[in-house]
């Protein structure tokens, strides 16, 4: 294939690429429950910002080290587990939007006890419960993206729903990064858990 092929392919290929996500994003916005699960799931802003800032939260401010921040990871693991076993029982029985709002509530709701209430056995139990929250959220949300979208839409809106997250994830990244410095750590945390 000459050179001018394959730029002509590549032209191509990102063509159709724009051309699915923009048709994903149309029916997002001409579906209400589905715009308000991809809107809600814009709050991976806030997951992003824990990146940069959860190191040094755990060494600074509950004077942890990398075994803190091992179990930590574990406790949001074990929670995340029983979230999505929870969310599974629950899916049939509850309206669809509800695993989401509660789990994103709870999430926000232990992330600032965590980050105000100075104490290793807190945080440990914040992170827990952190991720049972996390999971009946995803869990949730990608049932109803699944469920309220017609076959031959499903990937256009999946690829429009992951393409708003990663931006969203580069976007709390950058936030934190930058002003990490001038902010610092647990204002930043505040934030991130209030949104």
């Amino acid at each position: 294939m000459t050179p001018r092929a394959r730029a002509e392919t590549a032209r191509t290929r990102w063509a159709q690429r724009w051309i699915d996500w923009r048709g994903g994003m149309l029916l997002i916005a001409h579906q209400r429950i589905l715009l308000a699960v991809i809107l809600i799931g814009s709050a991976t802003v806030a997951d992003a910002m824990l990146g940069p800032l959860l190191v040094p939260f755990v060494r600074d401010d509950l004077g942890g080290n990398a075994a803190t921040y091992g179990w930590m990871a574990m406790f949001t693991g074990v929670g995340g587990i029983l979230g999505a076993i929870l969310a599974g029982r629950l899916a049939a029985q509850v309206a669809p939007l509800r695993p989401v709002v509660v789990g994103l509530l709870s999430v926000g709701a232990v992330a600032l006890v965590r980050y105000n209430v100075i104490v290793l056995p807190v945080a440990f139990i914040s992170f827990f419960v952190g991720g049972l929250g996390a999971a009946c959220w995803n869990v949730a949300r990608q049932t109803i993206l699944q469920s309220e979208t017609p076959d031959g839409y499903r990937g256009r809106v999946f690829g429009a729903s992951r393409t708003n997250s990663s931006l969203m994830l580069l976007l709390g990244t950058t936030v934190a990064t930058v002003l990490f410095g001038p902010v610092g750590v647990r204002p930043l945390l505040n934030v991130s858990a209030v949104l």
